[in-house]
């Protein structure tokens, strides 16, 4: 059944192995050099390939525009712009070593990043959009060991088109029958998220470059969200705190259910500086 939330494809994190030389076990390992001379290439993206082989989720590609696809209670859903701005990425590693035998190395990564003992942290901000599939976060520098979850907060970012809001996703919602609508939906959703690693982490050799992959499954989020009960203004559905309440609600509790949520920056609802961080697009 199509609109079946699975909860392991909703923000789980899908590893796979870029060169020989990295091992999928949680086994720990002690770093072999006082520097980090490995890399983590992450990059997130908005589907469970489940989803994708079964052609539940599809990759339109109209013109130059490339936006997923996706059947909700009541119709489909064109995805066409899907912005998520967070701040404070930390990948944590959790071989227990904790720095030992690599000098306790704290210096400057890639993209801005620091390498704090054996953890990564990118203070950001990072603002993506995965409409078309995936979007890059880049290169982490990081020193061998076993990484098990990778943390960020979502933080609200006062330009134009979050205005204070922390996820922006819009395009189009065609009804079973009827013309389509346009829609915009606007979170101020301010959690600091922590996000395993599938199968209880990933072991990176030295000298070795190991890609990661954060699912961020919009199909997942919108599961079980009814637009046909939507109030369209203006030609138009709007989804935030003042509009179509209800239905942000349960936008928001489908984060939550599958999410760490570990807390709340301004109530959810404030407004925070900051530029716009490192954007990524296009399929991968």
């Amino acid at each position: 059944m199509y609109n079946k939330i699975k909860s392991l494809a909703l923000f789980a994190i899908f590893v796979s192995l870029a060169l020989v030389g990295c091992k999928n076990n949680s086994s720990p390992v002690s770093p072999f050099s006082s520097t980090p001379n490995s890399n983590l290439l992450m990059k997130v993206h908005s589907y469970a390939k489940a989803d994708l082989r079964a052609d539940i989720v599809k990759i339109k590609n109209v013109g130059a525009s490339t936006y997923i696809q996706f059947p909700l209670l009541s119709g489909n859903l064109d995805v066409q712009s899907a912005l998520v701005h967070f701040k404070n990425l930390v990948i944590e590693e959790n071989s227990g070593f904790d720095g030992q035998g690599n000098g306790g190395y704290d210096g400057q990564g890639d993209g801005g990043s620091q390498v704090e003992g054996t953890d990564v942290t990118s203070p950001g901000p990072y603002s993506i959009d995965i409409s078309s599939g995936s979007a890059s976060l880049g290169s982490f520098l990081v020193h061998a060991g076993t990484f098990k979850k990778v943390d960020f907060q979502l933080t609200p970012n006062a330009a134009d088109p979050y205005l204070g809001k922390t996820i922006v996703i819009s395009g189009v919602y065609t009804p079973t029958s009827g013309a389509a609508v346009p829609f915009t939906l606007k979170s101020g959703l301010a959690s600091q998220m922590q996000l395993p690693l599938a199968n209880g982490g990933i072991t990176v050799a030295a000298d070795s470059t190991v890609s990661v992959d954060i699912v961020i499954d919009l199909h997942g989020l919108f599961n079980g969200l009814d637009f046909s009960t939507a109030v369209v203004t203006n030609g138009q559905i709007l989804i935030d705190s003042q509009n179509n309440a209800a239905l942000l609600s349960a936008f928001e509790t489908n984060l939550h259910r599958y999410i760490d949520a570990e807390g709340t920056e301004g109530g959810g609802e404030g407004t925070e500086g900051g530029g716009e961080g490192t954007e990524g697009g296009g399929e991968g």
